[in-house]
Parts: structure tokens; C-alpha cells; sequence
């Protein structure tokens, strides 16, 4: 699943890592730190 912010820094580090069992949810990943290549928009995380 993925989704899109209209923010483009929302957060500094590539990814962040939910440490919660009661989330379903691994990590959260932000592929513009990566490489603004990999956004459609960069105006957008």
C-alpha cells in the first residue's frame, strides 16, 4: 500500500520503524529520501 503526503519532507530519515504489536504496520518508508527520482511528484512524500 502506499501513500502520498503533500508535503515533501515529512520526515528526514529514509524509513521509520513501529516498534507496536497492536499496529499493523512494519515500518514506514519514504521513498523521496531515498532518490527524488523515485517520486512522481516532488512536491509530494
Amino acid at each position: 500500500m502506499a501513500l502520498v503526503i503533500d508535503t515533501p519532507d515529512l520526515f528526514p530519515d529514509n524509513w521509520i520503524y513501529i516498534h507496536d504489536p497492536a499496529v499493523r504496520v512494519g515500518r514506514i518508508q519514504n521513498f523521496g529520501n531515498w532518490s527524488p527520482a523515485m517520486l512522481a511528484d516532488p512536491a509530494t512524500s
